[in-house]
């Protein structure tokens, strides 16, 4: 009885022991995965906004893994789980023209971190549960594998014996005589090719095929006086000839990489050779390209010529990370270096929203707003602001003119519709002097019309500028500014004063190419005022601005 009671004891203790030191511990371990953040704030009133605007403005489908997680101080709005970011990077194309601030990064999912997640309805569980998985591609299986061993063994002994076999091609002495090229002609096929097999052959058979080739024009029929003969060098001749070259190309002046570095380069060189980031720029890069963040930024930090776009990826990757504050001050410093680049002021902006700071967020919204009025982004964000400020006719003006300008969100506009009522004041309503406009440059009508189709189609005008138009304002979207008749072609200047402010972009033909073509209107905060009904109740915000 004693030893049966023991016997039972030992075996539940083994069975212990294996299940808790051979089994992995997959409960207490966390697996890094893609996902899309969509913004960080430090009030969590603000995430859970920006956490319902997100319910409202997707469909149930694209709301998988909807998570607030509370990561040090902040609390970071994500959405989805995925093992491989070329799903995630898919994923956010869709999403992109709703939640243009989204970004894909690679994080951990803690439950202790999680402080509300989105659950499917139950309707969409079993909708989900019914519809089949699709298959996976199967992966072909390498030629090789189909070989057996003994093929391969077979053949690689045949093919070994064969090259003992054959004697040693010495290119000193005399060449073959025709009749042991007969010989070679009347023998058997040769076995498979060892190369397809897997097996590493040395280059003197090929030498010998191509000297068989270089006596068979030797020794064709001199019939005709006339045909002059092939002039055949040995491949001692040509051997030489190749290391002459070599030595002459060696004596020439070698170039450095650096082009500070070479004394003597033609101008025509120059021209051609790009400039070289510095070297801590180029390693972040790479670093930022495999995600390992904190080695791109310290390359970044190390780097002594601390331009402002290098201060710009320094921003966006503290942003990114979690460090707001850090982000700010790199982006203050690069908007002191280039003060007019728009797309600076709107980030900083960003990041002051997502700190609370409305006032400081308003005052580098409305100076992006003066360089560049025809910034899509800038006016939606304005928007937002002014919503979380309680201006809702500013708001309303806001959104309008994102709209107007080629915005399709209509999340703000649900969230303005459920606080206040749309004024009838439109910010266009207005008389403009002169010609505010923004040109896309092309070559071709046909490509001037894919641009205004893809226009149509909700992509904006200044993203379509930054990738295909070759005119001036390019890198500012194509805004070209307050422009007189004198400073612009008669036909661009005719055409568009006779459209209505941000109607649709037409196209107009010139010497230059064809532009596609928009009048936009410059912004204006006490406008804005003057045109709201009612009582004075904006009036506090340019008084606010001009503190």
């Amino acid at each position: 009885m004693k030893k049966n009671r023991t016997c039972f004891i030992s075996a539940i203790c083994f069975i212990f022991l294996f299940t808790f030191l051979c089994l992995p511990l997959t409960s207490y371990s966390y697996k890094l995965v893609y996902t899309i953040q969509t913004a960080s704030f430090v009030s969590p009133e603000a995430a859970e906004s920006k956490y319902n605007s997100i319910v409202r403005s997707l469909k149930p489908h694209q709301l998988d893994n909807l998570r607030i997680e509370k990561i040090g101080k902040y609390y970071a709005v994500r959405l989805g789980k995925f093992e491989e970011q070329a799903a995630a990077d898919i994923f956010l194309k869709t999403i992109k023209s709703v939640h243009p601030t989204a970004v894909v990064m690679d994080a951990y999912i803690k439950s202790e971190r999680l402080i509300k997640i989105y659950k499917l309805p139950s309707k969409e569980i079993k909708q989900s549960a019914a519809k089949p998985s699709p298959a996976l591609p199967v992966k072909p299986e390498p030629l090789t594998a189909k070989i057996t061993q003994e093929v391969s063994k077979t053949a690689a002994t045949e093919t070994i014996a064969q090259i003992k076999k054959a004697p040693p091609t010495d290119i000193t002495k005399e060449p073959i005589k025709h009749e042991t090229i007969e010989k070679a002609e009347k023998k058997p096929a040769p076995s498979p090719s060892p190369v397809k097999m897997g097996l590493i052959i040395s280059a003197k058979p090929k030498k010998k095929a191509a000297l068989d080739d270089s006596l068979s024009t030797k020794e064709q029929p001199a019939n005709n006086s006339l045909q002059k003969k092939p002039i055949v060098k040995t491949p001692l001749e040509a051997v030489k000839k190749t290391k002459h070259k070599k030595e002459q190309h060696a004596a020439l002046p070698k170039a450095s990489a650096f082009p500070s570095q070479n004394k003597k380069i033609p101008p025509a060189s120059i021209k051609s050779k790009k400039k070289l980031r510095p070297n801590h720029e180029r390693k972040g890069d790479m670093y930022l390209k495999d995600k390992r963040y904190f080695l791109a930024m310290d390359e970044y930090r190390q780097s002594k010529n601390k331009r402002p776009i290098l201060r710009s990826k320094l921003a966006a990757l503290n942003y990114q990370m979690g460090f707001v504050s850090e982000a700010i001050t790199e982006l203050k410093q690069a908007i002191e270096s280039s003060p007019h680049k728009t797309d600076l002021r709107e980030r900083l902006g960003m990041y002051y929203f997502a700190l609370n700071k409305t006032d400081k967020a308003k005052e580098q919204f409305f100076a992006a707003l003066k360089i560049n009025p025809g910034s899509t982004h800038v006016y939606y964000y304005l928007g937002e602001v002014f919503l979380k400020t309680g201006e809702h006719d500013m708001a309303w003006m806001s959104i309008k003119m994102a709209k107007r300008l080629g915005y399709r969100g209509e999340d703000l506009i649900h969230r303005l519709q459920a606080v206040s009522k749309e004024s009838d004041a439109y910010p266009w309503d207005t008389i403009v002097d002169g010609l505010y406009i923004r040109l896309i440059l092309v070559d071709t009508y046909e490509k001037a019309k894919t641009i205004i189709f893809k226009i149509s189609k909700g992509e904006l005008f200044e993203d379509i500028a930054l990738k295909e138009s070759r005119g001036a304002g390019a890198s500012a979207g194509g805004y070209m500014g307050h422009l007189t008749p004198e400073e612009t072609d008669h036909r661009i200047n005719d055409a568009l004063m006779k459209q209505d402010v941000l109607s649709a972009p037409i196209i107009i033909e010139t010497e230059k190419g064809f532009h596609i073509a928009q009048r936009v209107i410059p912004f204006s905060l006490s406008t804005w005022e003057e045109l709201l009904p009612g009582p004075d109740n904006a009036r506090t915000v340019s008084e606010k601005a001009a503190q």
